[in-house]
Parts: structure tokens; C-alpha cells; sequence
């Protein structure tokens, strides 16, 4: 299994990151940022509860890694 298999915007970060190209013709270095921030205003605006809030700071933790080119 490959390190970005996963999938995701997290996973196209990666593989970016270790081909050098874009995946499905987006960048996704750029998006992950973006989309990180929106979970993370959502966080902060109280829109996740339980398992969803869980959920949601997981997803920002893996972009914010991915981006990190961990």
C-alpha cells in the first residue's frame, strides 16, 4: 500500500509532495490549507459535537501533516 493511498484531499498532498505533480489537475498544497481552515472555523464555531468534532480535528491534524510533508 502506498503512503497516500488514502485518499483524500490529505492523500493528493502527498503524492504531490513526493511526484512533484498535480493530482487531477489541482493543486492540492493549496487546497488542504483552505480546507483545513474551514474545519478549523467550524471547530471553533461549535458545528461538530461527538464523534463529527472527533472526526473534524482529525481531518485538519492529517492536512496540516500532510502539508508539513509528514
Amino acid at each position: 500500500m502506498s503512503p497516500y493511498s488514502a485518499g483524500g484531499t490529505a492523500g493528493a498532498v502527498r503524492k504531490e509532495l513526493a511526484e512533484g505533480v498535480e493530482v487531477g489537475g489541482k493543486t492540492h498544497t493549496i487546497k488542504a490549507p483552505e480546507r483545513a481552515a474551514q474545519l478549523e472555523k467550524g471547530i471553533a464555531n461549535g458545528k461538530f459535537s461527538g464523534k463529527d468534532l472527533q472526526l473534524a480535528k482529525a481531518i485538519v491534524q492529517d492536512l496540516r501533516n500532510a502539508v508539513a510533508g509528514k
